[in-house]
């Protein structure tokens, strides 16, 4: 996953625009820009945290990560601790939905736009981005 380059605000970017439902997609960004900072892509907080820092209720942040794995846009890991007790899971950045940003911010840059760019025109190329790709 080390071929991959994103700031924050780019993975988050394109977490939003996705196709993810719009609680998922602002849950599921924040959480993608400290993802960003790693290189592997991943999160590993519990949920009843993620849901504090979000405003969402618990159920809600579980149905976003729930939708997420489904679409293929994050895989899940469960965690045991080593007395046998449930940790938070660990979420990461699918390598398919990574080249697909990947690709999209190429098609971004092909353009002469920025993630900053309006977001109309950001939305089009994500689109004919996304058309093409299977997570």
């Amino acid at each position: 996953m080390s071929d991959f380059t994103f700031s924050g605000y780019e993975l988050a970017c394109f977490v939003t625009h996705s196709g993810l439902s719009r609680s998922a997609g602002h849950i599921l960004s924040q959480c993608a820009n400290l993802a960003a900072t790693t290189s592997e892509y991943f999160i590993h907080k519990p949920h009843r945290l993620i849901a504090a820092e979000t405003g969402y209720s618990q159920s809600t942040v579980v149905r976003a990560f729930r939708e997420a794995v489904n679409k293929g846009i994050l895989s899940v890991e469960i965690v045991i601790g080593d007395h046998r007790e449930r940790r938070a899971n660990l979420y990461r950045f699918t390598p398919s939905f990574l080249a697909f940003a990947q690709q999209a911010k190429n098609a971004l840059t092909e353009s002469k736009l920025k993630i900053s760019s309006a977001a109309t025109k950001v939305k089009a190329v994500l689109a004919k981005t996304l058309a093409l790709l299977i997570f």
